[in-house]
């Protein structure tokens, strides 16, 4: 998708003395303020750029100091959208009398900030419209005005120079990204006529048209090539994919990103396997199942089994792979045999050096551990042999366990009674255990934790003090009836109010200033109140 210039209509939270002032000084004051989270500061070093680009016609900074402003107003005071939209769409009114290329961009953000902005009547959408439609009046007026008249409102775009960084390209993108679909063909009607080949071939492109008849039109194009990634993503198949890229290539191997094409083939022809192991735990009997999934463009895969412990080598598989076209995709299975009790590697390994090698953790045991929770907060282990189904009597359980939060983790070992079993109290926290014999100690651990309700009691006292007023919002001038609830509350259980309690409540502006103060004293009810002023200008 083009990229689209950027109309930075998104208000800067940047700007501060006048004429003896650069505006990069300005500019950078007001981001100095905006750091320090000071609003009305801000604010009031917006006001002198905007002083400034008035007397000296600057309209990028007007514009981009006006609608900052105009954000910071509506953050301090939600409530002001509409007498802001009210001053705007009056500048807006004296931008297209005095300056229609001005207008066109003032025209564009109205339409923006009603788009975006519902709960300014149902009307919105319409209005919206009605904007866009205003900002597109005069075609030729703006494909012949420089966007970068309107710098820093406005930033130059990855793509602008094939659209001559004209204002038409900003404000036509800009309205497209809002829905304004007409904004596309009167760009393409206009670039077409005026000879502008490739703006044409991409504003045609985002309308939507045909992709295979715009290639013919414009296959004499390198930037074709952009048309052709659109052709791309749309077929089928790697075979398709694969063709279609390498035709790509021979066809327009100037265009700027061909490296498109060659990540795509590179992609599709990617050496690749997926191991999956159907278990990792077997008894001395069982065979085991290793399936290979998605499987591409390599020539042989070996499996190789080894005992962690001595190191020995016990089995070896290799499997060849011929015939196959460098895109397929395929799968394969191997057998693990019934192996003795111990622990064991897989090592997976392939002709690709590309590909590392995968190993997989193996066991085999003959013991298995069930597990079942029982009243007075404990759990019932049984060790059973995992073949047969019996109890092991004697066997042992290794428990890792954590006793507080703040100390060690901690092992402790228990030995089964006559019938295979041990009891647990959960006081101390299970994170892990396994059961092991004299001949069998190659079960793996095994997490636990499942089933168990904790309870951690709160154990401070704490005082809080809740602040409350008696609306959310509030107009300059009005008056603001606070009021105050301390109490204390112990483990979370017993609250209490607190009497007498002294304090101080003060009242902010937006850069943090104390406007006002007043202190209080908490009645026997751990309640006190207060009322303030309110400035009577924001």
């Amino acid at each position: 998708m083009i990229k689209k210039l950027l109309l930075l209509m998104a208000i800067m939270m940047s700007a501060s003395s006048l004429s003896a002032q650069s505006y990069s000084e300005l500019w950078k004051q007001a981001e100095a303020a905006a750091k320090k989270d000071l609003p009305k500061t801000q604010m009031e070093v917006l006001e002198k750029i905007v002083k400034k680009a008035k007397k000296e016609k600057a309209y990028g900074h007007l514009l981009k100091a006006q609608l900052g402003h105009a954000n910071l107003q509506m953050k301090i005071a939600p409530d002001s959208l509409k007498p802001v939209m009210e001053r705007l769409e009056q500048q807006t009114a004296e931008a297209e009398k005095k300056d229609p290329a001005l207008g066109a961009v003032m025209d564009a953000v109205m339409a923006s900030a009603y788009k975006d902005n519902s709960e300014l009547g149902e009307d919105s959408g319409e209005k919206s419209q009605a904007y866009f439609k205003k900002v597109f009046s005069n075609v030729s007026l703006l494909a012949n005005t420089p966007a970068n008249r309107f710098k820093p409102l406005v930033e130059e775009g990855a793509d602008s120079k094939i659209f001559n960084d004209d204002l038409l390209s900003l404000l036509g993108l800009h309205a497209a990204g809002y829905g304004y679909s007409e904004a596309y063909r009167l760009m393409h009607d206009y670039y077409d006529q005026q000879g502008n080949r490739l703006a044409a071939m991409y504003t045609a492109n985002e309308m939507g048209q045909d992709v295979d008849s715009l290639i013919a039109r414009y296959q004499d194009l390198s930037e074709c090539g952009y048309l052709a990634e659109r052709k791309l993503s749309s077929l089928t198949g790697a075979e398709k994919q694969i063709e279609y890229a390498n035709y790509a290539l021979k066809t327009w191997p100037n265009y700027r990103n061909a490296n498109h094409f060659l990540n795509i083939i590179q992609h599709l022809t990617l050496p690749s396997y997926h191991a999956y192991v159907e278990r990792c735990l077997s008894i001395p009997s069982q065979t085991c199942k290793v399936k290979f999934h998605d499987l591409r463009n390599i020539q042989w895969l070996t499996m190789r089994i080894s005992n962690a412990d001595t190191k020995r080598e016990v089995n070896t598989q290799t499997h060849h792979y011929t015939g196959k076209k460098a895109y397929e995709i395929h799968t394969d299975s191997m057998t693990i045999p019934a192996l003795p009790l111990g622990n064991y590697k897989i090592d997976f390994k392939t002709n690709e050096s590309k590909i590392e090698s995968e190993t997989i953790d193996y066991h085999v045991s003959n013991i298995a551990v069930i597990s079942e929770n029982i009243p007075n907060d404990a759990t019932r282990y049984v060790v059973v042999n995992a073949t047969t189904g019996k109890p092991i009597p004697g066997a042992k359980m290794s428990f890792r366990i954590r006793e507080r939060h703040d100390k060690p983790l901690k092992t402790v070992t228990v030995t089964a009674n006559a019938k295979g079993e041990c009891e647990w109290k959960n006081e101390n926290y299970v994170i892990s255990y396994y059961a092991y014999t004299a001949e069998d100690h190659y079960m793996p651990k095994n997490n636990s934790g499942w089933g168990r309700y904790t309870y951690y009691e709160p154990r401070s006292n704490q005082n809080v003090v809740n602040i409350y007023t008696d609306r959310s919002l509030y107009r300059p001038g009005q008056t603001v009836h606070a009021s105050v609830l301390a109490f204390n509350n112990k483990k979370g259980i017993e609250v209490k109010a607190i009497p007498n309690m002294n304090f101080t409540l003060s009242l902010r502006d937006a850069n943090g200033k104390v406007v006002s103060e007043e202190s209080l004293t908490t009645d026997s009810y751990g309640s006190a109140s207060a009322d303030f002023q309110l400035p009577s200008s924001v």
